[in-house]
């Protein structure tokens, strides 16, 4: 059997989401919103392509901060200074996926993982939704998109330990049934692992064209510290390897990266990854550039300070980019 038919098979749910078609791009422009932005900043233009980002702010000690005006943003695509038409601070409700390795090298962490993993969730509030997906040799939906906090936790304590670790697969089947299934605009995927991947079908330059394309915020928790750090004269170690390609996913989505040394720092992991979700800015502008062309277009958000000049005490994450809808 095709491999990847094979991996689909076990998906479920997963495998058909997959060979559905979406009405615009995957994390590019969108003419409606599954959560329109608010319009006190300028009228919706008809016809015209709207590009939404979630915008985090942190200071030179990492700490969110939640408290500035739209004037002290300034967005570039390529390059290109762009005109801010919508700007929020509200504290929008998130759509979080969960995936958890489940791999055999994961055994002596699971119990951990899971209690941490069911405080974030029980902090979320009212109209969030979580989903659970479980990855090993395979990937599994094990819970769907729920706002029943009961559900999660039920689903996370059946989670078992066994098999190895398809990591390429599960960040794009987990990203995909997120970015296509999630009920609102804002949308995350924290990916729980020890790094280590086996055996995946999609290659490492797949997944991170797969990223640029989902609006989906990722956060990883890797679990390095037990790989090999020793290197060769031209090669890095295992441990070098793991902890730079979840880096740079995360960079690409505008999410973070956090490798524990030992599970007791895990309670302190999520509970930043909870303020960072709640503390997301959400701008929106039409871009210069109106061509339909289907190119990856970059995008950089900066700081000013109050006189308009750059302010380098605070630092602004989102997503690198997306990709223009094409005729």
């Amino acid at each position: 059997m095709n491999p990847r038919l094979q991996l689909l098979f076990s998906l479920g749910t997963l495998a058909i989401l997959l060979s559905a078609g979406s009405a615009t791009t995957a994390g590019g422009p969108q003419k409606r919103p599954a959560e329109a932005p608010p319009a006190q900043d300028g009228d919706i233009r008809l016809g015209t392509e709207l590009v939404m980002l979630d915008v985090s702010v942190v200071d030179r000690a990492n700490r969110p901060i939640f408290d500035i005006g739209k004037e002290r943003f300034t967005v570039f695509e390529d390059g290109v200074p762009q005109q801010v038409d919508f700007f929020s601070k509200e504290l929008a409700p998130v759509s979080l996926g969960l995936a958890v390795d489940t791999s055999g090298s994961m055994r002596t962490k699971l119990d951990s993982v899971i209690q941490s993993v069911t405080n974030l969730v029980q902090g979320s509030r009212p109209q969030d939704e979580t989903a659970v997906i479980q990855f090993k040799d395979t990937v599994e939906l094990i819970e769907e998109f729920t706002a029943d906090t009961n559900d999660v936790k039920d689903a996370l304590e059946g989670l078992i330990s066994n098999g190895q670790t398809s990591l390429f697969d599960a960040i794009i089947l987990a990203g995909d049934y997120v970015n296509k299934e999630a009920r609102h605009r804002r949308k995350a995927l924290v990916v729980v692992t020890d790094g280590l991947e086996k055996g995946s079908f999609y290659s490492f330059d797949e997944l991170v064209s797969h990223a640029r394309e989902q609006d989906v915020r990722l956060y990883f928790i890797g679990f390095t510290q037990d790989l090999d750090s020793s290197r060769g004269l031209f090669k890095k170690s295992t441990k070098t390897k793991a902890e730079q390609l979840l880096n740079k996913i995360a960079t690409e989505t505008g999410g973070r990266t956090f490798f524990p040394k030992d599970v007791s720092e895990l309670d302190g992991i999520t509970e930043q990854i909870a303020q960072d979700l709640r503390t997301v800015y959400a701008i929106g502008y039409y871009p210069a550039n109106q061509k339909r062309d289907g190119t990856y277009r970059k995008v950089d958000v900066r700081m000013v300070a109050a006189d308009g000049r750059p302010d380098d005490k605070l630092s602004a994450r989102t997503r690198a980019g997306y990709t223009a809808a094409k005729e």
